[in-house]
């Protein structure tokens, strides 16, 4: 995500919502962003729609908080794998 520059909020779909171990770790890894999880399965398409249409209202799907994790040793973890990312260019 870093790599393209993502900003704004981020808003988790579908069946990863079920594993809050995944979302609450890509919570620790942007802590400049907001994480969200929503039960709606039609995201996709509803982001794509705003896109389109270039539209900056709220996302009126009842999104839910993720909380971030705390697991050891994450930012070592995350330093590591942009090393090895990077050196496979």
């Amino acid at each position: 995500m870093r790599m393209v520059q993502s900003e704004g909020p981020i808003i988790i779909e579908g069946p990863f919502t079920k594993n809050a171990t995944l979302c609450s770790l890509l919570n620790a890894l942007r802590p400049s962003q907001l994480v969200y999880t929503t039960t709606d399965s039609s995201g996709t398409s509803f982001g794509a729609a705003m896109l389109t249409l270039n539209s900056t209202r709220e996302n009126p799907r009842d999104p839910k908080s993720v909380e971030a994790s705390t697991f050891p040793g994450l930012d070592s973890y995350r330093q590591k794998w942009r090393q090895l990312v990077c050196s496979a260019k």
